[in-house]
């Protein structure tokens, strides 16, 4: 786990090492905006660089009021 500011960044295996989860939370007064992927880990070569640009890319909205 990593939290930077109002950022929760999660990442690991789930269902004894065979799924691989990453979840990505921006947390604010109003809301949480999150970005979350979950594959087989014997899959792990082809999904990482997705993961990884859409980690990088994500954006999350307003999270200082609710909606």
């Amino acid at each position: 786990m990593n939290i930077s500011g109002n950022v929760v960044t999660v990442s690991g295996y789930k269902d004894s090492g065979r799924t691989i989860v990453y979840e990505r939370d921006v947390v604010g007064q109003g809301a949480i905006d999150t970005l979350y992927w979950s594959y087989p880990a014997y899959q792990k070569a082809q999904w990482n660089s997705a993961v990884t640009l859409t980690a990088l890319s994500f954006r999350p909205g307003d999270v200082s009021t609710a909606h």
